[in-house]
This record gives structure tokens, C-alpha cells and sequence, in this order.
């Protein structure tokens, strides 16, 4: 589920916990994506807090990868750090991140926050 989304002109930080829906990260995504700021964004640091399930397919993947490709366009030098603190998480971004890597110049997979916010803000 989603559990806070804050953004603003310089980033966007989105988290979720428990069980996450394709659904769910298609809402989020609109939310930061469609706002006016997103062309100006620095970062975007996406955080699944204790996620014991992720309801996402590869076919759903494959639809976010292409709605990633003009995201990305519009905003190249995005950097997009993905923290995944459980094993599903963790894999499920790890399996996104192959999906992406062609598409986001700098896009990244972490276990823990810190790390995470420390490699979004090097491009910043």
C-alpha cells in the first residue's frame, strides 16, 4: 500500500509497505510524473518499507518500462534510486531495474535508505 508520497521541485519520495499493487505504484507515478515540477526533479527515491508482496507481472513491468521511456525523456538526468529492504522487494527491483537500465541514465537498487539518498543526491 501507499504510505506517503512528498515531492517537490527538487525531488520525490514515495513509500510503500505491506502488500504493493501494480495499481498502486500506476497512482504514485501519476501523481509525480503529471505534476509540473517533474521536468525540474533532481531525484526520485522510491522506498518498499517492509513489502510482503509485490502484485506486479512482467507484463505489467513491460507497460511501466514503456510509459518510463517518455517519462525519461522528458526529464534524461533523473536519477531514480529504488530501495527494497525485504527479499521480494529487493528482488522485484532488482527484476524492474533490468527491465529500465536502458532507459534511465541513472537509475539504482539499495537495501537501506541511507545509501539510497546518498547515491540519488550525488547527481544534485
Amino acid at each position: 500500500m501507499i504510505v506517503s508520497i512528498e515531492h517537490n521541485r527538487i525531488y520525490a519520495v514515495l513509500r510503500f509497505q505491506g502488500v504493493v499493487t501494480h495499481d498502486e505504484i500506476v497512482e504514485a507515478r501519476r501523481e509525480i510524473i503529471d505534476h509540473s515540477d517533474y521536468k525540474l526533479r533532481k531525484y526520485h527515491v522510491w522506498i518498499f518499507d517492509n513489502v510482503t508482496e509485490m502484485r506486479i507481472g512482467t507484463d505489467q513491468m513491460k507497460v511501466l518500462r514503456t510509459e518510463d521511456a517518455t517519462n525519461s525523456a522528458v526529464n534524461p538526468n533523473l536519477r531514480v534510486a529504488l530501495v527494497g529492504n525485504t527479499d521480494i522487494g529487493f528482488g522485484t527491483l532488482r527484476m524492474y531495474e533490468s527491465y529500465v537500465s536502458t532507459i534511465w541514465r541513472h537509475v539504482g537498487v539499495f537495501r537501506d535508505e541511507e545509501t539510497a539518498f546518498q547515491w540519488a543526491k550525488m547527481g544534485s
